[in-house]
Order: C-alpha cells, then structure tokens, then sequence
C-alpha cells in the first residue's frame, strides 16, 4: 500500500498516517509528532510503546528499537548565514540511512515520510549545500546561492527513487504533502503571457507523485 496524503495544516494528515498497519518507522521532518500523536485522536495510540529518537548526525549504527511506533526527529538545520548552506548535506544523509534501515528491516510493516515535501527542499538544500562546497575547494570568489531548473533533476529524481524502493520492498509507505497554490500561464489584460494563480490548491513537490501511489 502506497499512500500520498496532503492537506492543509492541522487536518490529521500526520495522525492518519500513524495509524498505519504497526510496527511503524516514521522520519519526521516537520515535527509536528506530538500534535499528532497526543491531540484530539489521542486514543489511537493509547497503550502503544512510542519510542522517539532525536537527530543525531554522529550516530549512523542502526537502532535495535523494537517499539510499535519509532519517530526519528529530522528537524531542518537553522540557517545562520544568508548565503551559504549548512547541515542539509549531514541531515538528507541520515535521513537515507534511517529510512534505508527501515526499508530492510524485516519486523518494519509501515514506513511514513512527514513530509515529503520537506525532504524535497532538503534534498535540493544538500545539493546546493555540496555545490557550494566545491565553489569553496575551487577557491572561487563567489558560490553559488541557488539552483538552477535544469538542476532539479537529480532532487527528484531522489524522490522518485524513494517511492520506487517502497514499491519493491513491499511495505506499506506514506508520503505526507503540504499544498501550494497552483499557477498557471495566462494572457493578462495586454495580451502578456505570465504566471497567474488559478485559485486551486495542489500537491507541493514532485509533480508526477500520484503515478506511484
């Protein structure tokens, strides 16, 4: 079962999510567990042995838990500097170690990602954080402050490769979305072509995701 849910803030998305079929690994970027866990659909969960583990980049050994539900905390690193990127490259790859663990654990029925849509911006923030570096290795006077279109490519295509993974490991996985407003190409009153908001609300991040679910 492969599921991509999304919704605004604070519809149950991530409680929803946490009643998949136990035991559950779940890689929270959002860190929003609490609120799902303990709030008006609390009584899901009582009785449960919950086990969360906060972020700790030093530590790659894997975690022997054996909890119904185990929450590793990702938070996004604050970013000190305007300009130069740092942590994404550490935190994307501890997230791929966790969720790499959890895709081979055989005890490990469910797997959910919260969100997905973090991890994308995460993702892209790892690329250009390893961009940068180079810059820096290359002795060059500026670095680069942002990706470029073409340069999404290798992002998703590390989505992409997430859900096929989920697909052929056969567990149940679940995407969580955020959603933006949708834009489209319109001629304006002079007959310019530019970007408009249509008024609908989409899925934020890899555009073809309902093709794996």
């Amino acid at each position: 079962m492969l599921i991509a849910t999304e919704g605004d803030e604070s519809t149950g998305k991530s409680t929803m999510a946490l009643s998949a079929p136990l035991p559950i690994v779940s890689l929270n970027f959002d860190m929003g567990w609490e609120r799902a866990i303990k709030g008006a659909k609390h009584e899901l969960f009582d009785g449960l042995d919950i086990k969360v583990i906060p972020y700790d980049r030093t530590k790659v050994e894997p975690d022997p838990t054996t909890a119904d539900i185990t929450i590793y905390e990702l938070p996004r690193p604050m970013q000190l500097d305007s300009e130069q990127i740092r942590g994404a490259k550490e935190l994307w790859g501890y997230f791929l170690i966790r969720i790499g663990e959890a895709f081979t654990d055989p005890r490990v029925r469910s797997i959910v990602v919260d969100t997905m849509t973090v991890a994308r911006r995460i993702k892209a923030d790892a690329h250009l954080q390893k961009l940068q570096e180079d810059d820096v290795k290359q002795n060059k006077v500026t670095t680069r402050k942002q990706l470029i279109q073409i340069e999404y490519g290798a992002i998703n295509d590390a989505i992409r490769d997430i859900w096929n993974t989920a697909a052929g490991v056969r567990k149940n996985f679940v995407g969580i979305h955020h959603l933006t407003d949708e834009r489209m190409e319109r001629p304006n009153s002079k007959g310019e072509v530019v970007s408009m908001l249509t008024g609908n609300k989409i899925l934020e991040g890899l555009n073809n995701t309902y093709r794996f679910v």
